[in-house]
C-alpha cells in the first residue's frame, strides 16, 4: 500500500535533522581551503621563477648572438686580409696599382664585406730606403707623398688603397705618426697574426667617428718561428680601415634586434646605442650585462641591455594568470561552501514547509487528476482498480465508488480479444502477463464497455509505477470514437478524389482527341484549297488560307500542351536513369538552330546519372524555349549541373534578350508569352509544364534575368520524391 501522510511527515522530519547537521562548515572544509591556497601560491612562485629563468636565458642568448655575429664578421674580414697577403706572395715583381685594384675588385668588397672602407697595403720602409721608395712610388703617381712628419726612425706609409676614390685622403699616410696605429702594426709584424688597432679616427672619415685598422702581415719567407726571423723577413701589411658605425650597420640587423649595446676599448666608445637614448624617455632596462671579448689583440667591452622590443616579446602574464586563477578557484571553493551551507539552511526550511504543504499538494494533485480531459485509471498488480478520475466517470458512466476495488475487466472487457486480433495469435492462449506486457508502455487501441453496455473506441497508454516497492499501473484512456469516424470519412474523401482525378485525366485525353479530329479535317481542307489555288492568283486569299492553317496548327499544339499539363502531375519511375550529358546531347541534336548558334553542355554533366523522366521533358522545354526566343542567330545556350547528397541542381543560361523582372512571376503561368504568337510560334505552356512537373516532384525553379542581359533558369530536382508529394499524385509513370 502507498505510504500514509503521517509516514511521509515523519520521513520529512528525519531529513530535516540530517540537513541541519550538514549546514555548518566543518574542520575539513577549512583544510581544503588552506590547502588550495598553498597550492596556488606554490604554482604562482614556480611560474614566476620559470618565467624569470626563460627571460634570463633569452637575454643571454641574444647578447652572445650579437657578439658571435661581430666575431664571425671579423673572421671573414681577416680571411679577406690573408687573401691579400696570398696575392702579394704570388707577385714575382713589384706590385702595381692596377694589380692591386684588380684584386680589390675580385673581392667585391661592397657586396661581400659590408662595413669595410677598403683594402690596402702598408709598406715598411727603413730611413735609408725612403728616398728610393718615394722615387718608385712617384713614377706611378707623381703627386704621391708620405705624411705627416714624425720623430720615429722608420716609415709605414700606405702605398695602395682601394677603392681609391673613397680613400684618397689616406694614400701616403704614415701610420708611424700615431701610437695606436703603430703599436698594432708592430704587434702584427712580430707575432705573425692579424691585429687591430686601438680606437682611431680615419683621415678619410669626414664625420670623424671612431674607427680602427685591421692588419695582416706579409713576409718574404713562410714558416717563420721566431720574432727575430719575422722582423728580418717582414715586407709589408695588408690592411682594412673601418668606421665602426658602418661595421655595425653591415653586421647587425638594427631593426630586428631585441637589445641595445655599447662597445668600448680602453674606455673609448666605439659604438653606443645605450647613450643615444635619452634617460628621461626610457625606463630601467629589464636586463643588462657587461661582457669582455678579446678581438685580435684588443679587449672590447660590450655593455648590453634589453630594449623595448625585448620587453614586449618577453612579457608573460602566465604567473599572474596562475595567481589570479588560483585565487579565483579559492574564491569559488569558499563561495561553494558558503552556498552549500546556505542551501542546507534553505533545505531545512523547505523540509518544514514540505511537511506543512504535503496535504495541500495532495489535494492539488487530486484536483488535477479529477479535472484532466483524459481518463486516468490506477490499478494494482492484480488488475484491481485503485483510483478512477472524473473523466473516466463521464467516459464509462460509472461513479468512482462503483468500480474501485473491481477488476479492470469491468471497463476493458475485450483486452484479450484485442490482443489476439492485433497480434494474430490464434493457436496460443495468451497469459495475463503477455497481455500486460503488450499494453504497458505503448499506445494501443482497444474497445471499452460503458455501464449501459455500449462499446466505445479508446486509445490507452499504460505505465508501470513502483511506489516504495509496490508495483502499480497507471492507464490513461482517451475516447477516439469521433476521430475514428472522421478518419473513415477522410479516407472515403481521398478515394473519391483519386477517382475524380482519374476521370479528369480521362476527360482531358478524350476531349483533346475529339477536338483534334475536326482540326485535322480543317487543316486538310485548307491544304486542298491552297493546292488548288493559282500560285499567281489572288495573293490575299492565299495569305488568309495560310493564316488559317497556322491557327489550326497553333490550336493543335495548344491541345497537346493541355494534355501534357494534365499528365504533368504524375510521379515518374526514378529507377530509369540516364547519363545527363548524353541526354542533353540528344536534346541538342533535335534543336532547329543555325551553325552559328551554340548549345554548350558542361563536361561535369557526363559524371551525373539522373532519372530520365521528367528531366528529359524539363530540359527539352527550357532549351527549346531559350532557342525559340533568342534574338540573334549566333547566340548561345549553356547547361551546367552539380550533385549534392539530397538533390541535383542545373542552370540553363542564354545570352538572349532577357526578361524584364516585372514579368518574372508571369512566365510560369499557362498561355503566357512575352512576344506575340505571330512573331514566335508557341502555346505559352512550356514553362508552366516545367514548373508543374518540378512542383509535383518536390523540386523548384528560379529565374535570374533582366532586359538585354540574357536569362538563367536554376532548377533543383530531389534524388528521392518526398512522401508528401507522393500523396498529391494519382499515379506513378
Amino acid at each position: 500500500m502507498p505510504a500514509s501522510p503521517t509516514q511521509d511527515l515523519e520521513f520529512f522530519l528525519s531529513k530535516k535533522k540530517r540537513l541541519e547537521a550538514a549546514g555548518r562548515l566543518r574542520w575539513f572544509h577549512w583544510v581544503i581551503i588552506l590547502t588550495s591556497l598553498a597550492v596556488t601560491l606554490f604554482a604562482w612562485t614556480m611560474a614566476r621563477n620559470t618565467n624569470q629563468q626563460q627571460i634570463d636565458e633569452r637575454f643571454d642568448r641574444e647578447a652572445h648572438q650579437v657578439i658571435e655575429l661581430i666575431s664571425e664578421r671579423m673572421t671573414r674580414y681577416e680571411d679577406a686580409l690573408w687573401g691579400g697577403v696570398a696575392a702579394l706572395s704570388t707577385e714575382d715583381k713589384v706590385l702595381t696599382e692596377t694589380a692591386w685594384r684588380n684584386y680589390s675588385d675580385s673581392l667585391k668588397i661592397r657586396d661581400k664585406y659590408p662595413g669595410v672602407n677598403g683594402i690596402g697595403v702598408i709598406d715598411y720602409v727603413k730611413p735609408e730606403a725612403i728616398g728610393g721608395y718615394l722615387r718608385q712610388s712617384q713614377e706611378l703617381r707623381p703627386d704621391f707623398r708620405v705624411f705627416p712628419e714624425h720623430d720615429q726612425n722608420e716609415y709605414w706609409p700606405i702605398t695602395f688603397i682601394e677603392p681609391l676614390s673613397e680613400n684618397m685622403a689616406a694614400l701616403g699616410l704614415d701610420i708611424a705618426h700615431e701610437t695606436n696605429r703603430l703599436t698594432a702594426a708592430k704587434k702584427a709584424r712580430d707575432t705573425g697574426t692579424a691585429q687591430i688597432t686601438g680606437p682611431i679616427t680615419l683621415v678619410q672619415d669626414a664625420r670623424k667617428t671612431p674607427g680602427f685598422l685591421f692588419y695582416a702581415p706579409h713576409y718574404a719567407s713562410p714558416n717563420l718561428a721566431t720574432q727575430t726571423e719575422r722582423r728580418e723577413n717582414f715586407v709589408n701589411l695588408v690592411y682594412a680601415p673601418f668606421v665602426f658605425e658602418r661595421l655595425m650597420i653591415g653586421t647587425l640587423e638594427m631593426d630586428r634586434r631585441l637589445i641595445r649595446l655599447r662597445i668600448s676599448d680602453e674606455g673609448v666608445n666605439l659604438f653606443d646605442e645605450v647613450g643615444t637614448v635619452e634617460a628621461d624617455s626610457r625606463a630601467e632596462p629589464l636586463r643588462k650585462t657587461q661582457i669582455t671579448k678579446q678581438i685580435y689583440g684588443r679587449s672590447w667591452v660590450f655593455d648590453i641591455e634589453s630594449n623595448e622590443a625585448f620587453e614586449l616579446s618577453t612579457k608573460n602574464y602566465k604567473p599572474l594568470m596562475v595567481l589570479l586563477s588560483g585565487l579565483g578557484v579559492e574564491a569559488l571553493i569558499i563561495a561553494l561552501f558558503i552556498m552549500l551551507a546556505r542551501a542546507n539552511r534553505r533545505a531545512v526550511r523547505f523540509a518544514g514547509e514540505m511537511a506543512q504543504a504535503y496535504e495541500k499538494k495532495s489535494n492539488l494533485l487530486g484536483n488535477i487528476l479529477n479535472n484532466a480531459i483524459d481518463g486516468v485509471v490506477l490499478s494494482d498488480a492484480s488488475g484491481r482498480i485503485r483510483d478512477f478520475n472524473k473523466a473516466c466517470e463521464a467516459m464509462f458512466g460509472y461513479e468512482a465508488e462503483e468500480v474501485i476495488g473491481k477488476h479492470l475487466d469491468v471497463l476493458f472487457r475485450s483486452l484479450k480479444k484485442d490482443f489476439i486480433a492485433l497480434n494474430n495469435v490464434v493457436a496460443v492462449d495468451p497469459t495475463p502477463q503477455m497481455i500486460k506486457d503488450f499494453y504497458t508502455g505503448q499506445m494501443r487501441e482497444v474497445t471499452g464497455r460503458r455501464k449501459d453496455g455500449s462499446d466505445i473506441m479508446l486509445e490507452i497508454s499504460t505505465t508501470e509505477i513502483v511506489e516504495r516497492g509496490e508495483v502499480m499501473y497507471n492507464t490513461i484512456a482517451r475516447d477516439v470514437t469521433r476521430r475514428k469516424t472522421a478518419e473513415a470519412k477522410l479516407q472515403k474523401t481521398m478515394q473519391d478524389l483519386v477517382h475524380s482525378n482519374q476521370d479528369l485525366e480521362g476527360f482531358a485525353y478524350v476531349a483533346s482527341h475529339d477536338l483534334k479530329s475536326p482540326l485535322r479535317a480543317i487543316d486538310n481542307l485548307s491544304q486542298w484549297i491552297a493546292e488548288d489555288m493559282d500560285p499567281e492568283g489572288d495573293k490575299e486569299n492565299r495569305s488568309r488560307v495560310m493564316l488559317l492553317r497556322a491557327r489550326v496548327a497553333r490550336m493543335e499544339e495548344l491541345l497537346n500542351s493541355l494534355l501534357s499539363y494534365s499528365r504533368a502531375g504524375k510521379v515518374f519511375d526514378q529507377t530509369k536513369r540516364i547519363n545527363a550529358g548524353a541526354l542533353l546531347r540528344d536534346i541538342k541534336s533535335v534543336q532547329n538552330v543555325s551553325d552559328a548558334f551554340q548549345i554548350m553542355i558542361a563536361p561535369e554533366l557526363d559524371s551525373l546519372e539522373i532519372p530520365r523522366m521528367p528531366l528529359e521533358q524539363i530540359f527539352h522545354n527550357l532549351i527549346s524555349n531559350a532557342v525559340k526566343h533568342h534574338d540573334r542567330p549566333d547566340g548561345s545556350v549553356s547547361v551546367t549541373g552539380a550533385e549534392t547528397a539530397e538533390a541535383y541542381t542545373f542552370r540553363i543560361s542564354d545570352d538572349g534578350p532577357g526578361i524584364d523582372p516585372k514579368f518574372h512571376s508571369k512566365v510560369f503561368d499557362m498561355f503566357q508569352t512575352l512576344r506575340p504568337r505571330d512573331e514566335v510560334e508557341g502555346s505559352g505552356m512550356g514553362l508552366a509544364l516545367v514548373k508543374k512537373m518540378l512542383d509535383r516532384h518536390g523540386g523548384g525553379i528560379e529565374l535570374e534575368s533582366s532586359t538585354g542581359k540574357g536569362s538563367t533558369f536554376s532548377i533543383t530536382f530531389p534524388k528521392a520524391v518526398p512522401w508528401e508529394y507522393l500523396g498529391q499524385n494519382t499515379a506513378i509513370a
